[in-house]
């Protein structure tokens, strides 16, 4: 009988354990695993972008209505209203999309990258409410690597903060099979400022409501969600 060679086990256990690992990144989104460990410098992959799909504004006086609701938000850049709007397959990347059968409207707003440091998607959803408008959809794009910072209620202790951990984790758990969080990499608690961080994976583009509607899901309503991008000015 041949046995194999000491090399020949070591890359074996190599490509094994090399496999496996990409398995798991792909099924399964992780935590952070160093809670607090800064994020690599950011190399943007396009200019950061929100877009928002809203019911066809088919009249001049509903579209001046949206412009002048959105430039309540100053760190918005000028809304464009796209001429082609994305296919049903598109749509369909993203769960919870608007039916191509609806007369809709994507508007897309560039974020200048001096204004990173401003963004909060909860406060223009808020400007769009005020105005009587309501999104059905907010996307963002253009950055490779960052973090979404959802503030949450206070957590009292440890184990509320080791509740909202276990709440997540059976949320992501539960939702993946079904198509959400595709664009997900992993997530943390940050009890010591009372936030839950999630960061993308590398250039993919985030679906807003679903970061908000999974908040809403584990029990609480995100007063802000910000970008935070390591190293911006």
């Amino acid at each position: 009988m041949t046995f194999a060679s000491f090399r020949q086990i070591v890359i074996l256990i190599a490509l094994t354990a090399g496999l496996l690992f990409g398995i798991d990144r792909v099924k399964n989104p992780h935590r952070a695993a160093v809670p607090g460990e800064p994020m690599a410098a950011s190399v943007a992959t396009g200019k950061p972008t929100i877009r928002l799909w809203l019911n066809d504004l088919s009249c001049g006086g509903c579209l001046s209505g949206l412009e002048k609701a959105l430039s309540a938000v100053p760190w918005l850049g000028t809304p464009k209203v796209l001429e082609k709007v994305p296919t049903i397959e598109q749509a369909e990347q993203t769960p919870g999309a608007v039916n191509e059968q609806r007369q809709q409207v994507v508007v897309e707003i560039e974020v200048p990258e001096k204004n990173l440091r401003d963004v909060d998607f909860v406060a223009v959803l808020a400007a769009l409410r005020k105005a009587g408008f309501a999104a059905a959809q907010m996307e963002f794009s253009g950055l490779s690597h960052y973090g979404l910072e959802a503030d949450l209620a206070p957590m009292c202790s440890p184990a509320c903060a080791e509740g909202t951990r276990e709440a997540m984790d059976d949320l992501v758990r539960a939702s993946k099979p079904k198509g959400w969080f595709r664009w997900l990499d992993s997530y943390r608690v940050d009890a010591v400022n009372d936030a839950l961080v999630i960061y993308p994976r590398m250039g993919a583009t985030v679906d807003v409501m679903e970061v908000l509607g999974a908040i809403n899901s584990i029990g609480f309503e995100a007063s802000a969600l910000t970008v935070h991008v390591h190293g911006a000015k």
